[in-house]
């Protein structure tokens, strides 16, 4: 499988996450060369190319990628949903989370239902019992392929008092997540956590005020 190039769906910073988890942190600063060019590749020299076997990985995200301090307590499941990009041979690798504070998270890709009404989505790939940090969190999640012109979802629970997710109360700030509805919640998942794996189909919830949360994903371009 030849990797074309790197994309993210989702609600992500205008900047690079501040670190990796698992791996304590990523380097995303720019460094320039001896001829005053710059290279934002903080795992290759300054002077490296692309290797042309694989084509540029520059990133491709899908969802909320600006980074806002508004926040609220919630502990049951949450999902922001849109239709996803017109691209074939989409594969998710990632999930990015802006957390308020530390805590327990659990997160997860779904696909189906209707942008009026999440439930009926399946659940495509995931991950849980997550530490999460202050901050944007990049999390691997098992590879998965990614339809394109779908509704999509993106899920998340945490534990209670830690890692409340950061958002907008402005539609303006949707980015690819539809902007005429914000965040469902699903019914009976009060007090869920994140130490569980989010359910594998949405059930039955509401659209329960106008916030976008900041959570996107990442995938890459496959043949």
């Amino acid at each position: 499988m030849i990797v074309f190039a790197t994309a993210v769906w989702g609600c992500q910073d205008d900047s690079p996450p501040d670190f990796v988890l698992g791996d304590g942190g990523s380097d995303s600063d720019t460094d320039a060369d001896s001829d005053g060019d710059t290279d934002t590749d903080a795992d290759t020299d300054a002077d490296s190319d692309t290797d042309s076997d694989t084509g540029p990985s520059s990133p491709i995200t899908w969802g909320k990628t600006t980074s806002h301090e508004v926040y609220g307590a919630h502990t049951d499941v949450k999902l922001m949903g849109g239709i996803t990009h017109d691209v074939d041979d989409m594969m998710v690798r990632r999930l990015y989370y802006h957390a308020s504070n530390p805590g327990i998270l659990s997160v997860a890709v779904y696909v189906g239902g209707a942008l009026d009404n999440a439930a009926g989505a399946t659940r495509i790939t995931e991950a849980h019992n997550i530490s999460a940090s202050a901050g944007w969190n990049e999390i691997d999640v098992p590879d998965v392929a990614l339809p394109k012109s779908s509704v999509a979802w993106i899920g998340w629970a945490k534990d209670d008092g830690g890692a409340y997710t950061l958002c907008s109360y402005s539609s303006a700030d949707s980015g690819d997540f539809q902007s005429e509805r914000g965040r469902y919640t699903i019914d009976g998942t009060e007090f869920y956590g994140g130490g569980n794996a989010l359910p594998e189909t949405v059930g039955a919830g509401s659209f329960v005020g106008d916030y976008w949360h900041d959570v996107y994903l990442e995938y890459e371009i496959v043949e």
